[in-house]
């Protein structure tokens, strides 16, 4: 038993170096993956793999509070290598006495540069209202086939904690018709401050619901976990995204 706690001990002290080599191993063996699974793919598919990225509005209105979410991914011109690629989220619960608490908010903004097909690499800037700005770095890797969107995004904190980051996003669409479609979304983030070697911040996002032209809409849950003790925060309720060109 001691055997085992001092191995996973360990796995858990990871230099910032490390840290960084493990998400880049991990995200170019998921591009190779992915990408030969979508070269396979008999039928390329047109709905899901749009032209112009969109800007896209996310909300949850739930028992506890407010969640918005902003993404967007953008290139310079069509023909540049070079974008923009941002998310924003913002959390704000209904009491107002535990607003100064319980409040979170949360922006990072990357310059990329595309590699390969679907692989951009960034550098950039991020804010959380509790410990303010600092550079980071990240890749972004995206993937649509057959009704499914797939990003996976770390990044790497470059001051103050050197916090070490992987964010998921997997998205299924059944379209019925050219208006209607099902939707269905799980996202997931996991934040680790590497300095002390400590928990920082996590979640796992669920939505499931109907897509009709530019609107997505359903039931949602939204559940965290902060801080070393990894308190809960959790929001349940209904979500309303919209899809900006």
């Amino acid at each position: 038993m001691s055997n085992a706690k001092s191995k996973m001990n360990k796995l858990m002290k990871v230099s910032p170096s490390n840290f960084c080599k493990k998400l880049f191993a991990l995200i170019v063996l998921a591009c190779f993956q992915t990408s030969t699974w979508a070269q396979d793919s008999t039928e390329p598919d047109k709905m899901n793999s749009p032209s112009v990225n969109p800007v896209i509005v996310a909300s949850l209105i739930g028992n506890n509070g407010l969640n918005l979410q902003t993404i967007f991914s953008k290139a310079i011109s069509p023909t540049s290598r070079f974008g923009v690629f941002g998310i924003a989220d913002l959390y704000g619960v209904y009491n107002t006495k535990e607003q100064a608490i319980r409040n979170q908010q949360m922006a990072q903004t990357h310059l990329t540069l595309r590699t390969v097909k679907g692989l951009n690499v960034s550098v950039g800037v991020f804010f959380e209202n509790h410990s303010g700005f600092r550079p980071t770095i990240g890749l972004q890797y995206n993937l649509f086939v057959n009704g499914i969107h797939l990003l996976l995004a770390p990044r790497f904190d470059l001051s103050q904690t050197y916090n070490g980051e992987m964010l998921g996003i997997l998205e299924y669409t059944y379209q019925f018709n050219e208006d209607w479609k099902i939707y269905t979304r799980v996202q997931g983030l996991y934040n680790r401050d590497l300095k002390n070697d400590i928990h920082s911040v996590s979640y796992g996002w669920g939505r499931l619901g109907a897509s009709y032209r530019n609107y997505r809409f359903g039931v949602g849950g939204n559940f965290y976990w902060l801080g070393p003790k990894k308190i809960t925060e959790n929001n349940l309720g209904l979500f309303l995204d919209v899809i900006l060109f």
